[in-house]
């Protein structure tokens, strides 16, 4: 399938004949979908990210790629230009995080040092009972 792809001038031409019905013995199960434009900043299987921002030019990726979800045979269709910004068009919200860091950290050694001290104790349920309050973030995992 490939080997098709890479010579298919239209690569969806190859997964429509896939997806009717695999030549051969039918065990290949084959699903296209495109995909919005995505950033390297995208919650994607590593090994597919890494096939996906690997490529150097439009078209079909030279290998297929394994993960948790199957085989994957990907096709770029369009690399767009990064967004690239000045500092002065970034610089509020850089100081806003490295003071957020900052202020995460010194109440983490605060807490830690309460806690060495057998002053407090992490109480799960408590968290959970105050994550679960209408409008707080959801826990990060």
């Amino acid at each position: 399938m490939l080997r098709e792809l890479q010579r298919a001038e239209d690569p969806r031409t190859v997964y429509d004949r896939y997806a009717d019905g695999a030549p051969g013995d039918g065990s290949l199960q084959v699903k296209a979908e495109e995909l919005p434009a995505i950033t390297e900043k995208a919650s994607l299987k590593k090994a597919y990210k890494n096939a996906v921002f690997g490529a150097k030019s439009e078209g079909p990726v030279k290998n297929v790629i394994q993960t948790s979800y199957g085989w994957h045979a990907i096709v770029v269709s369009e690399i767009l230009p990064g967004d690239m910004r000045t500092f002065e068009e970034v610089e509020t919200e850089l100081r806003e995080r490295l003071s957020q860091q900052r202020r995460l950290g010194a109440i983490v050694a605060i807490v830690q040092g309460l806690e060495a001290e057998g002053l407090v104790r992490y109480d799960e349920q408590g968290v959970q009972r105050l994550l679960s309050m209408p409008g707080l973030p959801k826990r990060a995992e």
